[in-house]
C-alpha cells in the first residue's frame, strides 16, 4: 500500500512540475498562445514545392509529403504539417500548428523539442524568396524572440544534412540582423 501511495504522490508531482498547477495558460496577444514548452531555438523551412498563396494547396502538399514521412517513421498524427508557421509568397503568415506542439520537422529530436518552425513556401534552391516573404519572416522571428527570449535562428540545414531552406533564401536572411548564422 505504501508503495501506491508513493507512486500515486510521484505522478501528481511530476505532472505539476511538467504542467504547472494551472495548465498552459492561453490569451493575450502572443503568436505563441502562453506556451509553456521552453523554446530556445527558431528553425527556417522551405517547402521546396509549390510557391503559391493559396494556404490549401500549400498545406495538402506538405500534408503529405510529411504524411509519408511520418509512415516511414512508424508514427500515426492527425496532423501531418510538422512546421508551426507558414509564410505564403504574399507575405502572409499562417499558423499551421500549435507552437506548444512539438513538431518533428528538425531531423533532431533534441532541436525539435525546444524549437519551433518557420517554412517559407517555395523552392529556395532554385529562386528568390519574395520581398514580402523576407519582411515577414522578419516581423515573425523578431516578435518571436521579443515573446520568448530566443536567440537561435537557424536553417533546417544546421539540424541535419539536406540543402533546406535553400541558398537564395539563406543570401537574403543574412542581410537580416537575426541573420548571421545562415
Amino acid at each position: 500500500m505504501r508503495k501506491f501511495v508513493f507512486f500515486f504522490l510521484f505522478c501528481i508531482a511530476t505532472a505539476f512540475w511538467l504542467y504547472g498547477c494551472g495548465g498552459a495558460r492561453r490569451g493575450g496577444d502572443s503568436l505563441l498562445g502562453g506556451t509553456r514548452r521552453a523554446i530556445t531555438t527558431i528553425v527556417v523551412h522551405h517547402t521546396a514545392g509549390v510557391a503559391s498563396n493559396d494556404i490549401k494547396q500549400v498545406t495538402a502538399e506538405i500534408s503529405r509529403l510529411h504524411r509519408r514521412k511520418f509512415r516511414k517513421m512508424g508514427k500515426s498524427a492527425g496532423l501531418h504539417i510538422a512546421y508551426h508557421y507558414l509564410i505564403t509568397p504574399n507575405g502572409k503568415v499562417w499558423k499551421v500548428r500549435d507552437p506548444d506542439d512539438v513538431g518533428h520537422h528538425a531531423g533532431n529530436w533534441r532541436v525539435n523539442k525546444h524549437s519551433v518552425a518557420v517554412c517559407l513556401a517555395g523552392d529556395f534552391s532554385k529562386h528568390r524568396p519574395t520581398k514580402a516573404q523576407v519582411a515577414s519572416l522578419d516581423a515573425l522571428v523578431r516578435q518571436l524572440q521579443k515573446e520568448r527570449r530566443i536567440r537561435n535562428v537557424i536553417p533546417h540545414s544546421h539540424c541535419r544534412a539536406t540543402l533546406c531552406c535553400g541558398e537564395y533564401l539563406k543570401r537574403e536572411v543574412r542581410k537580416l540582423s537575426w541573420g548571421k548564422h545562415f
